[in-house]
């Protein structure tokens, strides 16, 4: 039976509101989406963690999103568009916070961290 996290990954993923949705069609970061995403991430591996079994539409996540995620955000032509609030340089160093972020998370997941 799936728990309560994953059913809500399962209907954000669908949603064309879902961060890696919105990421895909508009290239560019919206930072609510993003750590909605990942609080939603959390809750399901928290509810997991004591699993032998992960959920087939969360590990997609960790073995292909977070790849597509971090390529569309290292393309140059990501960063014709930046949020008023930031400059380039500041703005490159945030998504570069976000990207390490990721990828912590991904080599948590992998290595058995989590």
């Amino acid at each position: 039976m799936k728990k309560e996290s994953v059913k809500e990954y399962e209907k954000m993923e669908k949603s064309l509101d879902d961060f890696c949705n919105h990421l895909r069609i508009n290239f560019e970061w919206d930072e609510l989406k993003y750590q909605k995403k990942i609080a939603n991430i959390k809750d399901v591996l928290r509810d997991y963690s004591k699993s032998d079994v992960f959920p087939k539409s969360v590990i997609y996540f960790f073995t292909s999103e977070i790849d597509h995620v971090i390529g569309t955000v290292s393309n140059e032509l990501f960063y014709r568009k930046i949020p008023s609030r930031f400059n380039l340089e500041e703005y490159i160093d945030f998504i570069e916070k976000r990207k390490k972020e990721l990828i912590d998370l991904k080599e948590e997941f992998f290595y058995g961290k989590i």
